[in-house]
């Protein structure tokens, strides 16, 4: 799974910017990160790849 989180988010960052709704990319992170939003040992980690996407998506706006 982190794997494919780490995936997602290369894929996320060479993705154009988008100004309406999220990517289908964008969907599948966030549906894999709720698995652990429920699970109180994993909320460490959801909150690191949380950050790691708004990382990626501020990037993108910096960068227009």
């Amino acid at each position: 799974m982190i794997k494919r989180l780490e995936l997602l988010l290369d894929e996320i960052a060479k993705d154009p910017l988008k100004h309406q709704g999220l990517s289908e990319k964008e969907l599948e992170f966030l549906d894999m990160l709720g698995g652990l939003n429920t699970n109180a040992e994993d909320y460490q980690l959801y909150l690191h790849y949380i950050g790691r996407l708004n990382q990626v998506i501020n990037s993108k706006y910096k960068g227009r």
